[in-house]
């Protein structure tokens, strides 16, 4: 916890444009914008400013996914809307109200007139009777119904039965004019009540009768009401018919503000323009039908619009990538602060939507030169699973998955014509990453290109089937691009791996095996110049090996770093035990505190080589780790007690490696390994026992020793690592037949003086033996 503390309060000390969380604020801000310009390349499109009638010199194509206005068939839709609108007559009840009260006008009229009892009177008065009738009706009857009105005197249930008739022939409406109304058969039409809000809607405008229509089914209704009495049936037949008048007449002007309204409710039809099509070809004549085109295309060079979809796409591709950024700090907290790391996978990003960018510009540009390839089919030929390939060799699969992701989401936002595509780019990715998984060879790059291209055109053809998609060309090419796509990842990527590898000096499995190789020149130097420490590194790199594969770690990188963690020892290898051969040890003509230098200085030394060599950072950093700030006991012993009494205490700082202590499992993995394999190396009596309290002794006093604090390694760790150690240790040191005539001295006398420290070393050439030769571990002067 106090190291966390220090570590922040150091952070904060310095200038903030030094910190590296904020390095890498700096570096994602400048992913985002690079993405930004990538993403959307439109932003780059220059068309010339043509006008119609003018001839274009040179094809233009659309920039992004177009939607151009159809001016012919949105002026055919708002011609089917405004005949789709029935015409409006209106119902007038008023007039059937008016006449009404006209009749009964008329006939009171002609029951007030004065009647005298002189024949001669009563003719003339039944004669004025019957014209004040007529005029006030403004009617002619014929003489046989005004000579039957005089019969019955114009009374009042005749009166009631007349205006009945009447009301109920007018009430049903009667048009003026059917010959508009004939058009109407297959719309119907709209009437309107007069001064009411009430309208119907009449299929069949041939129901409404006209007025010839209405007088002859007023005078065959009253015929049917009065068949005893035809004088009665005529007269009030004949009366009705003549009355009767039209009141349901066209409204015209109501019928054309509809039309209008169901003309202006038409939307503008549009047609969409893919992405790349081509607009104009070059010696054609700008049409005027063609305005809508320009119009669209003029908005790609107005600077508001450009920045209004820069900034919308910047809040995408933000949103995008945080989440990347939120998992590698759930997942990968170191990574956040490791710039040259950060860097990487930022290339890597803007490196996979700029190779995909350009291989989809020129597989285009090749479609382009054959009409029968369709060039919508290229997109399916883009390299995407580049990114998610190198990432899973470069870092792990967790974040190869998460990356696949992450990209397909960005080549959706850049691809936006192929609502599938970015579906299509997240599962061939995510084979991909699955395919490099135990990819220990560059030729096995070929092979996951080949499992990308397989499912590719699984992929291409299930997205033709939901597209119900036709049997044709285009699905031919489509399935032949998705499998180049996959080959060309695989190309892609065992180009490009290598000189990531060697520009970021990361440990792939596949450099790894490389550096697994004998042949190595640090090996072969190691062997010839160093042949103790060489023999050591394999057994240490044995025990590693099986506990970092016991504990979920990678096995292959454990090794390799066993390998070379004590590549330092062979520029003064005399000063190390196991490579004395029975020489003198030189530690002997020297202090205590110069022996702790010269060991010490292996550390830094061997740094050096790893970096003249350009090995991975990975097992630069497991030379100092694998040391930690343990003690060098030996020398530290030595000096106290040959220290006089009148001298100062002994510092036991002097005496300890510098560090610093392991950060990782592997490196803990190998810091107790390379002790163990020191300490069982003089171990008398190697019993399973014997061998398995050695181990637990070591690994307890480098745990109480703080060596691990920084390591991750959990008890449970702890103990699956000394169980892995012993099952090993006890395979090597299995008990042989010894074979008669082979008696040789006893030399397995043991030199562990401090079971808890590294061995100590004898001072004497003499008491140096055949057994100790080469088998002595690393740690101390004359025991490392």
């Amino acid at each position: 916890m106090r190291g966390k503390l220090e570590k922040e309060k150091e952070n904060k000390s310095g200038p903030l444009y030094q910190d590296p969380v904020y390095q890498g604020y700096a570096l994602g801000a400048v992913v985002v914008l690079i993405a930004v310009y990538l993403l959307a390349p439109y932003l780059l499109f220059y068309s010339p400013e043509l006008t119609i009638g003018e001839i274009v010199s040179r094809d233009i194509k659309a920039p992004t996914n177009l939607e151009l206005v159809d001016s012919n068939a949105t002026q055919r839709a708002q011609r089917l809307a405004e005949g789709a609108v029935p015409v409006v007559y209106d119902l007038d009840l008023e007039a059937v109200q008016a006449l009404d009260e006209k009749a009964a006008r008329a006939f009171q009229s002609a029951r007030d007139l004065p009647v005298r009892a002189e024949p001669s009177r009563q003719k003339r008065t039944g004669s004025a009777a019957d014209q004040e009738f007529q005029q006030k009706l403004g009617i002619r009857l014929s003489s046989a119904t005004l000579s039957f009105f005089q019969g019955v005197g114009h009374g009042e249930e005749f009166e009631n039965r007349a205006r009945q008739f009447l009301r109920s022939a007018m009430s049903h409406g009667i048009i003026s004019d059917r010959t508009f109304a004939a058009g109407e058969k297959e719309r119907g039409i709209v009437i309107r009540t007069v001064g009411e809000r009430q309208e119907q809607f009449v299929k069949n405008a041939q129901s409404i009768p006209n007025l010839k229509e209405a007088q002859a089914a007023a005078r065959e209704s009253a015929s049917q009401a009065f068949p005893e009495d035809p004088t009665q049936a005529s007269g009030i037949g004949e009366l009705v018919s003549k009355l009767l008048i039209p009141n349901v007449t066209l409204n015209k002007s109501e019928t054309e503000s509809r039309q209008h309204a169901a003309r202006a409710s038409v939307k503008p039809l549009y047609y969409k323009v893919k992405k790349g099509e081509r607009l104009f070809r070059a010696g054609e004549r700008v049409a005027h039908e063609d305005r809508p085109i320009l119009q669209e295309l003029s908005k790609y060079q107005q600077k508001g619009f450009v920045a209004r979809i820069l900034v919308g796409l910047a809040i995408l591709v933000t949103a995008v990538l945080a989440i990347l950024y939120l998992d590698i700090r759930r997942y990968r907290a170191p990574l956040t602060r490791d710039l040259p790391k950060l860097l990487l996978l930022g290339i890597l990003l803007v490196g996979t939507i700029a190779v995909s960018k350009f291989s989809y510009f020129l597989m285009t540009a090749f479609a382009d030169q054959f009409p029968s390839i369709d060039p919508a089919s290229s997109i399916y030929a883009i390299p995407v699973t580049v990114g998610a390939m190198l990432i899973t060799l470069l870092f792990d699969t967790h974040l190869g998955l998460i990356f696949s992701f992450v990209m397909s989401l960005l080549m959706g936002i850049g691809m936006p014509e192929a609502p599938a595509y970015a579906l299509y780019a997240f599962v061939g990715s995510v084979v991909a990453v699955f395919s490099v998984i135990t990819c220990h060879r560059r030729t096995q790059l070929i092979r996951a290109g080949l499992a990308v291209s397989v499912v590719n055109v699984i992929l291409v053809s299930a997205i033709n089937l939901f597209e119900a998609s036709p049997l044709n060309m285009k699905t031919v090419f489509d399935l032949l691009f998705g499998a180049g796509g996959g080959l060309l990842s695989g190309l892609i990527v065992s180009g490009f791996l290598p000189a990531l590898e060697s520009l970021f000096t990361i440990s792939t499995d596949i450099r790894l095996l490389e550096l697994l190789d004998l042949n190595h020149p640090l090996l072969r130097r190691l062997s010839v110049q160093a042949p103790g420490t060489y023999y050591h590194s394999m057994m240490v790199s044995n025990l590693a090996e099986a506990a970092t594969e016991a504990v979920g770690e990678n096995p292959l990188l454990a090794r390799v770093c066993c390998y070379y963690h004590d590549i330092g020892k062979m520029l003064k290898p005399d000063y190390y035990i196991e490579n004395q051969m029975g020489s003198a040890n030189r530690h002997d003509k020297l202090s205590p505190q110069l022996s702790s230098l010269v060991l010490a200085a292996h550390v830094k030394e061997g740094m050096d080589l790893a970096r003249e060599y350009k090995l991975p950072q990975a097992i630069i950093d497991i030379i100092p780790q694998h040391h930690g700030t343990r003690l060098m006991s030996y020398f530290y012993n030595r000096a106290q007690k040959g220290r006089a009494p009148d001298q100062p205490p002994v510092n036991e700082a002097d005496f300890r490696y510098p560090g610093p202590t392991p950060q990782t499992k592997i490196a803990a993995i190998i810091m107790m390994a390379d002790a163990v394999e020191a300490a069982s190396r003089v171990l008398d009596n190697p019993t399973p026992a014997r061998i398995a309290a050695l181990v637990e002794k070591l690994a307890t006093t480098i745990y109480l020793d703080g060596q691990l604090s920084e390591s991750d390694l959990t008890l449970k760790d702890l103990k699956t690592i000394q169980r892995s150690f012993v099952k090993v240790l006890t395979g090597q040191f299995h008990q042989r037949i010894e074979y008669p005539g082979m008696g040789l001295p006893d030399y397995g006398a043991s030199e562990y003086d401090d079971s808890d420290r590294e061995p100590a070393a004898p001072h004497s050439p003499a008491a140096r033996t055949l057994q100790n030769v080469g088998r002595k571990g690393s740690s101390q002067a004359g025991a490392v």
